[in-house]
């Protein structure tokens, strides 16, 4: 009488994923999903005979398929870089597989293999940052290759064109830090509804500052809470007053002493001009590099 595989007894196994060069590998009810060079390939349950963790430190799982000889059959490996996460992936794997009799007779394990193109969700559009960046190299590309090709004495414009990018990209960085938030206080002063609010609370925060929360109502009655790294002023006040953009609620600054307000636009008024002039240079250095071969 021959043995009887119960291929019924199958749990249902952890979402696992494991990632290795070009592959990843994810536990589903129906097996294994390894997916390829762009292929997906199922490998479910009862099509494997054993799964380890195996190579140099235990970073690489393989998967043997049954075979009609027992011996096992196909073998597929990924390695991994955590050898801890090719053990979890391993055991998770190995508790779903069905039970067999050792004595139990096995079928080709490739014939419950199957193979498809990988699911794709569709392109996605590019961001707006995207479009600029490419847009950038793009024009910087052009710029360089439109040098060399009209200028007779390629070297002084091409060393321009290769530096002007140094003082122009970090100030356009920073200039657009701190116009975001000059438009920001703008807001505030131009449309801000200052209210009184109540400390609800003081907390040490994550990186070691003072995290404080206010509750107050604003001006069609709503209960809100901010928290900020802001304490009221005075400091030992039990309520401060925070002014909100009326149009953009939840920007919101907490009323601080006259000579921090002195202080902000200082330094907003020194970085615009120390960024407006370093952007300014790296303009006057690319456009050096494009007119002169014109000269």
């Amino acid at each position: 009488m021959s043995a009887v595989t119960d291929e019924s007894a199958i749990a249902v196994p952890p979402a696992l994923v494991l990632r290795g060069w070009g592959t990843r590998v994810q536990l589903d009810p129906q097996g294994v999903l390894l997916d390829r060079r762009g292929t997906r390939t199922t490998i479910p349950p009862a099509a494997v005979e054993r799964v380890r963790s195996a190579g140099p430190g235990g970073r690489t799982l393989r998967i043997v398929l049954t075979s009609p000889s027992g011996d096992g059959g196909r073998t597929y490996a990924v390695r991994c870089r955590s050898a801890t996460a090719v053990r979890a992936f391993a055991a998770g794997f190995e508790a779903a597989l069905p039970v067999r009799d050792r004595e139990a007779r096995r079928i080709d394990g490739r014939s419950l293999v199957r193979t498809a193109p990988v699911p794709t969700a569709g392109r996605r559009p590019l961001s707006r940052t995207a479009r600029i960046r490419w847009a950038s190299v793009a024009l910087y590309v052009t710029g360089l290759v439109y040098i060399i090709a009209v200028a007779r004495d390629p070297a002084l414009p091409v060393f321009l064109w290769a530096i002007a990018p140094l003082p122009l990209l970090p100030s356009l960085i920073c200039l657009k830090a701190i116009g975001g938030y000059a438009r920001e206080c703008w807001g505030l002063w131009a449309r801000g509804v200052t209210v009184v609010a109540d400390l609800a609370d003081t907390r040490l925060g994550t990186q070691g500052s003072m995290r404080y929360t206010y509750r107050y109502r604003d001006a069609h009655g709503v209960q809100r809470t901010h928290a900020a790294n802001d304490a009221p002023w005075p400091t030992d006040s039990k309520t401060a007053e925070l002014t909100y953009d009326a149009a953009h609620p939840n920007r919101i600054r907490v009323r601080k002493a006259r000579r921090h307000a002195v202080m902000l636009g200082a330094f907003v008024s020194l970085g615009l001009t120390v960024f407006g002039g370093l952007a300014l240079l790296g303009v006057c250095c690319a456009a050096f590099a494009l007119v002169d071969p014109l000269l």
